[in-house]
């Protein structure tokens, strides 16, 4: 199963931080990790039942053009035994970091 993840204008490719006094900016930025989807807890449940993935990966996507490359988002990469589906559909939810439930679709 892939599951492809996009950054929004909330959840973008840059984080705020705080900046010390001299900077002369109350805010700066930092790039967010390519490694992020890893903080995102994915749960894939079959009649109520929470399926467990036997391999969990991903990667990350990156828009790219003469100007350098920008992080867009990520693939999830979840592989499950076919016993585990005793039913023809599943449900999958994701949550961010962040604790805000962000996407969930019926399979």
């Amino acid at each position: 199963m892939n599951i492809e993840v996009l950054l929004t204008d909330s959840y973008g490719p840059l984080i705020a931080r705080p900046t010390s006094g001299r900077s002369g900016s109350p805010v700066g930025y930092a790039l967010r990790s390519p490694d992020f989807w890893r903080d995102i807890e994915v749960e894939v449940t079959v009649r109520d039942r929470i399926v467990k993935a036997s391999h969990f990966g991903g990667e990350p996507q990156y828009l790219c053009s003469e100007g350098g490359c920008q992080l867009t988002g990520a693939t999830i990469r979840m592989e499950f035994p076919a016993e585990a589906f005793d039913s023809d559909s599943a449900t999958v939810h994701a949550v961010p970091p962040v604790g805000r439930r962000f996407g969930w679709i019926s399979i």
